[in-house]
C-alpha cells in the first residue's frame, strides 16, 4: 500500500507469484488453443519477496513495516496438495484437470498445439514460497523496462 509519504509493507517474508501483463495475455490466448475438456490452465510463474519488488519499483521512498494483516497471506498456492493428482505438467504451464467430465473423455497428456505434457507422481503443492523459479530484483528492472517499452 502507498500512503504517499511510504510503502507499508506487512512483512518482509511474503512471497508472490509474477508475470508481466503481456505475459499473462499471450498464456490466456496461448490456451484458447490448447483448450480441451474444461481443465484449468496456470502458468509456471516466478516467485519473488514482495519487498525485493518494492525496492526495485519504488527505490526512493522509505518503508515501514506493519506486521501483517489480517486476511493477508504470506504465500500465494498455485494449487493446494489435494488437487496434485489432477495435475498435469508441460514445460511453462501446468493443467489442472477438471474432476467431472461432461463430455468425451479428454487426453490431457496431449493437446492441440502438439504439445507433449507428463503426469506429476508428487503430491506436493506448488506455492510462491517453494518455488524453484526466482525473478531476481534486477530482471524485475528488465520486465518494468520491456513493459514501458511496450506501453509507447
Amino acid at each position: 500500500m502507498l500512503n504517499g509519504k511510504s510503502i507499508i509493507i506487512p512483512d518482509a517474508r511474503m512471497t508472490r507469484f509474477w508475470v508481466t501483463l503481456q505475459e499473462g495475455i499471450d498464456f490466456v490466448l496461448k490456451n484458447f488453443q490448447r483448450l480441451q475438456g474444461g481443465g484449468t490452465f496456470i502458468p509456471k510463474s516466478f516467485s519473488m519477496k514482495v519487498i525485493d519488488s518494492i525496492r526495485v519499483i519504488v527505490p526512493h521512498l522509505p518503508r515501514r513495516n506493519i506486521g501483517i494483516c489480517s486476511g493477508k497471506k504470506m504465500y500465494r498456492v498455485m494449487f493446494p496438495c489435494a488437487d496434485s493428482h489432477l495435475r498435469v505438467e508441460c514445460y511453462d504451464y501446468y493443467v489442472i484437470e477438471p474432476t467431472i467430465q461432461f463430455t468425451e473423455f479428454a487426453d490431457f497428456s496431449k493437446n492441440n498445439c502438439d504439445e507433449v505434457e507428463t503426469y506429476i507422481e508428487n503430491k506436493s503443492k506448488e506455492s510462491s514460497e517453494i518455488n524453484n523459479d526466482w525473478l531476481i530484483p534486477e530482471a524485475l528492472l528488465e520486465k518494468n523496462a520491456l513493459m514501458q517499452n511496450e506501453v509507447k
